[in-house]
């Protein structure tokens, strides 16, 4: 029964980590909107900068019933692209999980992503290794059918399946860039059905994201020794909480009882920082320990999009 418990904790903190990944990115509150607009205009365009982040996984909390004794591990998260190439992600989280007994689990998930800068097709890849033996692979793709419309979805493996979600669904990155969309914009509530191939790529998940008040540029406490972290600090950034419904997700919110939270502070440039990871009966927290900043991808001619 025990094992049982822990299994499907594992198995939720597995699932988990394909959305923080991808989200990248409190309080309700009216934004400073002209001190604001002096750090970021209104309207600037969004440039997701080409990073690779280093977060290091502790268990924050965990109730009796949860039966987790503590979780460590390290997320490697590596983006890359443009407004112009589109978006890849390369990202890696490596976790042991422990239970009240002493059963340590170590689980290896490894994943890669592509997405059309217009959102019009997303590919995925992944997989999930448990204690160094293959338990997981999926690989597939999505393509919508027109802007702002449904989406098809193939799945080749592990088994070849068709699959269409109605709605509008958005991508991984299309979600960030709303988020800081919204942000920019003073705009405290972002609601979205996602999809980004998580789990077994068969379904969607529902989201609320609450904005809350930003912070404006200005030295910030960072771990001693570090570099480039200091280039945060020339950033605006807000304090972000998403809330994961599985769908049809109309009972749940009115019941007020998401799948999981994910809160982080959000810079404006796409970088996270301070990543919480709340279940309910345990939470997980990211600290950023190391990041390193690529050269900007060059686009050739105005916003164009190349077509892969």
């Amino acid at each position: 029964m025990q094992r049982g418990i822990i299994d499907r904790a594992r198995g939720r903190w597995v699932v988990m980590n394909r959305h923080v990944l991808r989200a990248l990115v409190l309080a309700l509150a009216i934004f400073p909107a002209a001190r604001i607009a002096e750090a970021l205009p209104q309207g600037a365009a969004i440039d997701l900068v080409p990073h690779r982040a280093i977060y290091d996984m502790t268990l924050k909390k965990a109730v009796a019933g949860s039966n987790v004794s503590e979780i460590r591990g390290r997320l490697v998260f590596d983006f890359a692209g443009s407004a112009c190439d589109g978006y890849s992600l390369k990202s890696r989280l490596v976790t042991e999980l422990i239970d009240r007994e002493g059963n340590a689990t170590v689980t290896d998930l490894r994943s890669t992503t592509w997405e059309q800068a217009d959102g019009g097709k997303f590919r995925f890849n992944s997989a999930q290794y448990v204690d160094q033996r293959l338990s997981e692979r999926l690989e597939g793709s999505a393509a919508r059918r027109k802007a702002n419309e449904a989406i098809d979805v193939t799945i080749d493996k592990p088994q070849r399946q068709a699959l269409n979600f109605r709605g509008t669904p958005l991508f991984p990155t299309q979600h960030s860039l709303a988020i800081l969309e919204a942000a920019q914009q003073g705009t405290n509530m972002v609601q979205a059905d996602i999809y980004d191939g998580s789990e077994k790529g068969n379904k969607l998940l529902s989201t609320t994201t609450v904005i809350g008040r930003p912070s404006l540029p200005g030295p910030r406490a960072h771990p001693a020794g570090m570099k480039n972290f200091e280039r945060l600090d020339e950033l605006v950034s807000w304090p972000v909480s998403i809330s994961y419904y599985e769908t049809p997700a109309e009972a749940n919110r009115d019941e007020g009882l998401p799948t999981y939270e994910l809160s982080f502070r959000l810079f404006a440039n796409g970088v996270s920082r301070d990543l919480l990871i709340d279940y309910g009966n345990f939470s997980i927290h990211g600290e950023l320990s190391r990041i390193d900043f690529y050269p900007p991808a060059a686009c050739p001619g105005p916003a164009a999009v190349k077509k892969k």
